[in-house]
């Protein structure tokens, strides 16, 4: 919830805390591990991002083999610890965030993308939209715009893809004002937020056409 609300140095020490508390060797240690990596990605700490993002390997490292990876207490394990994509998008390292989110999407979706949408909605839409935010990096407009509708079209919508589905409204608004693509990404969100009024998204507000 801190990193969510931007309170990154708070997002830290509560991951901090937490590996006090959850022992080396348990999915809880290693995700708490990762999810230090994204706040100090957050503050902008490259450094503290690729020595955290090392201990998070060494954390993975030493799950047991039958560690769950599905349910509440599971993790996900691709080639990169979770989160690795999210904290290259955040230090702006947009084409390496598009390979680790493709790589991600190829290793939990593949190709049948409706049984992900279905039985992972909130991990799929937000995959699809730190892609987008990431392809909106790099001037990708055209596959931006797909990747966030694709996160939309999820049959529920939570409080964490609501934010960063914002956050792409927003930054297609401001980086690409008045395309088409912007527009109807802006559409989509806004409709998507009123059939989910509890996930409080905020809507960008596009300036007026020039003269």
């Amino acid at each position: 919830m801190s990193f969510y609300d931007g309170r990154a140095h708070e997002a830290v020490t509560h991951a901090q805390r937490g590996q006090q508390f959850a022992s080396l060797g348990t999915v809880a240690h290693a995700k708490l591990v990762a999810e230090e990596m994204r706040a100090w990605a957050l503050i902008g700490n490259s450094d503290k991002v690729s020595s955290t993002r090392w201990r998070a390997e060494k954390a993975i490292a030493q799950l047991p083999a039958d560690t769950p990876r599905r349910g509440a207490l599971s993790i996900s394990l691709a080639e990169d610890p979770p989160f690795t994509a999210t904290s290259l998008l955040l230090l702006g390292r947009y084409q390496e965030a598009v390979e680790a989110t493709r790589r991600v999407i190829a290793i939990f979706y593949g190709s049948d993308s409706d049984e992900g949408r279905r039985e992972h909605p909130s991990g799929f839409a937000r995959t699809h939209l730190i892609l987008a935010l990431a392809l909106a990096g790099l001037g990708e407009l055209g596959e931006a715009h797909a990747a966030g509708c694709v996160a939309l079209d999820v049959p529920r919508l939570t409080w964490p893809v609501a934010v960063l589905a914002g956050q792409l409204d927003q930054t297609l608004m401001r980086d690409f004002t008045h395309t088409a693509e912007a527009c109807a990404y802006h559409e989509r969100y806004v409709a998507a937020m009123q059939q989910n009024p509890s996930v409080g998204g905020q809507p960008a507000r596009p300036d007026p056409p020039s003269s």
